[in-house]
């Protein structure tokens, strides 16, 4: 996918990195971070959610999303909430819709600011 996006010549910046790693080593601080599809219990770990929070600015946005499995995980979304009222974010917008609408998977988008 970091191949794909490169082709669009639409981004500063390209990295990979993993997200369930205890060490972040951005060199930026950001406006906002966007986790579309990465959070869950299979994939990043809510303390992906956690170890972003020191790069992004004042007032500055985490969007993510939440599938109906994860969603569903009540140990994996207590974590989520208790990430999110620990670090003093503010959840600007929560809603519900599709995600993988072939399947009939939906997720929950939310909108924080830190």
């Amino acid at each position: 996918m970091l191949n794909e996006a490169d082709l669009k010549k639409i981004y500063r910046n390209l990295f990979l990195h993993d997200l369930n790693s205890d060490v972040y080593n951005f060199e930026n601080k950001y406006d906002a971070i966007v986790a579309a599809g990465v959070i869950s219990p299979n994939h990043a770990k809510p303390k992906a959610l956690k170890n972003c929070i020191e790069f992004i600015k004042p007032n500055g946005l985490i969007i993510f999303s939440l599938n109906d499995h994860a969603y569903n995980d009540t140990d994996f979304l207590d974590e989520i909430h208790s990430i999110i009222d620990d670090s003093n974010l503010k959840i600007l917008e929560k809603k519900y819709g599709d995600h993988l609408s072939k399947i009939s998977l939906k997720s929950w988008i939310y909108v924080v600011k830190k």
